[in-house]
């Protein structure tokens, strides 16, 4: 296990087991969890609504297991904080959840997916204030209806710079000055 696994697994264990709240917030693809762990949340809940509506379509199950699997995994490779998937579906019947605990434990942050798990009253406990956080989901909605309702009343872009984060922003949350230092560190030109 590496090191940033082994960190992610530390973290997951101290909040499941300790007195207070974590706090994390549901999200459906990696950019956006990259943005909840800058904020200074505890976990990024791989919501099945989030993921869902990143397809367009409605949270019932019309997208495979295995492209829930690729979201959570997605975020799990950008982030230092714990990814829990929203899986509570099962995907079918007892074979479908089978198969689905095993694709899933398949990312755990244990070598062969095995860990311990809290008892069902104890981890009911610890998420009985559970908030379905897909906030970041509808303001994200609701800022692109905006800047899209003002693009086309202007007729062009020339009006929409204050409603938008600069192109450098996102290059920063897609790792490019960092590759581009590997770049500069690794080929030769």
């Amino acid at each position: 296990m590496d090191s940033i696994s082994r960190a992610k697994l530390l973290k997951a264990r101290e909040f499941l087991s300790g007195p207070g709240v974590a706090v994390g917030v549901g999200e459906g693809d990696a950019l956006g969890a990259k943005l909840i762990e800058r904020a200074g949340f505890d976990f990024v809940w791989s919501s099945s609504l989030c993921v869902s509506a990143s397809f367009a379509v409605p949270d019932a199950n019309p997208i495979s297991m295995s492209q829930y699997c690729d979201a959570a995994r997605s975020m799990n490779e950008v982030i230092s904080i714990p990814v829990i998937a929203g899986c509570d579906t099962g995907y079918g019947n007892a074979n479908n959840l089978i198969y689905a605990v095993k694709k899933f434990e398949d990312n755990s942050l244990l070598e062969g997916g095995r860990q311990e798990l809290a008892p069902v009253e104890e981890f009911a406990g610890k998420i009985k204030l559970f908030i379905s956080a897909n906030q970041p989901l509808r303001a994200s909605v609701k800022a692109q209806e905006a800047v899209l309702t003002e693009m086309k009343k202007a007729g062009g872009i020339h009006t929409i710079d204050e409603l938008m984060v600069p192109v450098s922003r996102v290059f920063d949350l897609q790792g490019v000055p960092a590759m581009k230092d590997a770049e500069k560190k690794y080929l030769v030109s």
